[in-house]
């Protein structure tokens, strides 16, 4: 058991770069300097040394040698029971990892997929303010199909503001600016009212302090956050804030481009080009990389100082969920030996 102990410890230190790899991990088994793991090893040798020595030693204090002399030895119906069970636990341990790599990878599908409840494929993303000349151009590519201008929390979820509700108290709420065709490049409809329309941007530019009620979208989860009934009727329904008042004009589906793990907030949407640092474009599905090779071609005739960091938004929604992509693969990986063992198990059960 020492020997099998020793050999484990090596394996152990040969495969944990690749682990580490795999993981994206800095495990470090430093035994010398870490009394608490030596001790661990220790006792989870001797434990298991004694584990496997206890089922011999009963057979041997069983045995009986007058019966061997008398020629009446017979299997013993026991030891086929343990048998028996070992081949049930193993099979046992393996349908529990066949569960857990589908529930996992159910996981997996929900939190890239389903969570959303916007289609990811063939959009792109562009971390830069919206020049509206640059904007033009990238909407004349015949591989674009649609571009829109937001901030930047229109992924990470973490602008604020507050809103005064009518018993008093105050009401944090998610802000994101848009302009008038995001919304409408995620294939999102409105459950209730309208999206901004045409030439929006532009009007909110030329607006002076002293202008009319600003006009916001709100999403279903702040229309019960805020009290407003239902999405039909928070339609027209005005919302203070600290410096003004805004007007709901429309009632958008809940939807989130961030974690599955973050909790869908109260949200509105409103149109403020000066927040407006992420440029979102649909691609149409064929020719894509020589769209994006006109795209970066683009990007350097704007004289900028950097490179462009353009990225897809099913990428960025798979870089969230890394951890549980690997713990897929590591189930499926754990799942495959255990058909193996109960396999030989099971042709050792036959084979007695």
């Amino acid at each position: 058991m020492g020997l099998a102990a020793g050999v484990a410890l090596v394996i152990t230190e040969w495969t944990l770069p690749y682990i580490n790899a795999f993981l994206d991990t800095n495990i470090v088994t430093d035994y010398w300097r870490s009394p608490f793991v030596i001790t661990w090893v220790v006792l989870g040798t001797l434990f298991l040394a004694v584990l496997a020595g206890l089922y011999p030693a009963f057979v041997v204090a069983a045995f009986r040698p007058a019966t061997v002399f008398r020629g009446a030895l017979t299997n013993s119906r026991s030891a086929s029971r343990v048998w028996q069970s070992l081949v049930v636990l193993q099979f046992a341990i393996l349908i529990g990892l066949i569960i857990a790599t589908g529930v996992v990878y159910r996981q997996k599908i929900f939190a890239t997929r389903n969570s959303l409840r916007v289609p990811t494929d063939q959009i792109l993303l562009i971390d830069s303010p919206c020049n509206s000349a640059f904007r033009n151009e990238l909407q004349r590519l015949p591989g674009v199909l649609d571009v829109g201008c937001s901030s930047e929390s229109i992924l990470t979820g973490d602008s604020f503001d507050n809103i005064r509700l009518r018993n008093g108290g105050a009401q944090a709420i998610n802000v994101v600016g848009v302009d008038a065709g995001v919304l409408g490049l995620y294939g999102l409809q409105p459950l209730a009212g309208r999206f901004f329309p045409t030439g929006a941007a532009a009007a909110a530019t030329d607006r002076s302090e002293q202008s009319t009620v600003r006009p916001i979208i709100i999403n279903a989860t702040a229309v019960k956050a805020l009290g407003l009934g239902s999405p039909a009727t928070a339609i027209g329904q005005t919302l203070q804030f600290s410096d003004d008042i805004r007007e709901v004009i429309g009632v958008v589906p809940d939807f989130s481009l961030g974690s599955v793990r973050q909790k869908l907030n109260p949200t509105l949407y409103e149109v403020e080009p000066k927040s407006f640092q992420r440029i979102n474009l649909r691609l149409a599905g064929r020719d894509i990389p020589e769209t994006l090779e006109q795209i970066d071609r683009l990007w350097t005739r704007t004289g900028a100082d950097h490179p462009i960091t353009r990225y897809f938004l099913s990428d960025y929604t798979q870089s969230l969920y890394v951890t549980v992509l690997r713990e897929a693969e590591m189930f499926g990986v754990f799942a495959c030996i255990a058909v193996l063992l109960a396999s030989l198990g099971l042709f050792a059960l036959t084979a007695s």
